[in-house]
């Protein structure tokens, strides 16, 4: 009988377009810093067509990843970890429960399984669930755009690097 084996989880087209979207957002906050509105018009829609497919990719990756995780560590379904992220204002205590809930069923499998080499992710999911708020929020403002933008770029690479990871050593087992 041939055993069939598990797709595994790449965060790089995730990665791909967050910093794609970022480097956009970036454009587009310095035009509208700069009182360019006409050039800032047209960078808009392209800004937020990326950003489109970087939530896309973001929410597959992170739904794989909860997926992943046998159900005795979730917090959560894998279809709400994502589909009440996206219910507005609900998303901004969501966020607290789905990056974060990730990180703890990681590391509480890791532990009862004696994997010394799952860590504890927990604060880094805390983390990024705050810059998701302060992004959607405050991130609004001209200027905040960049500087959250960049901080969540960061944090998405620190903790999804290893959760992704995370989750296809479960895979594998």
């Amino acid at each position: 009988m041939q055993e069939i084996s598990k797709k595994r989880i790449n965060w790089i087209p995730a990665l791909v377009f967050q910093s794609i979207a970022l480097a956009l957002g970036i454009i587009l906050d310095l035009l509208t810093l700069r009182g360019e509105k006409t050039a800032a018009g047209g960078w808009a829609l392209l800004s937020l067509s990326i950003l489109a497919l970087a939530v896309a990719f973001w929410a597959i990756m992170h739904y794989e990843c909860w997926k992943s995780l046998p159900e005795r560590y979730r917090e959560t379904t894998p279809g709400k970890a994502i589909g009440f992220i996206f219910i507005p204002f609900y998303s901004f205590y969501w966020a607290f429960t789905s990056i974060p809930g990730l990180a703890k069923g990681f590391y509480e499998y890791g532990r009862r399984n004696g994997i010394k080499e799952i860590d504890n992710k927990t604060g880094l999911g805390i983390a990024f669930a705050v810059v998701f708020v302060c992004y959607n929020t405050i991130g609004l403002i001209p200027g905040f755009t960049s500087i959250l933008g960049v901080a969540s770029f960061v944090l998405f690479i620190l903790f999804y690097k290893d959760i992704v990871d995370y989750a296809n050593r479960v895979l594998e087992s």
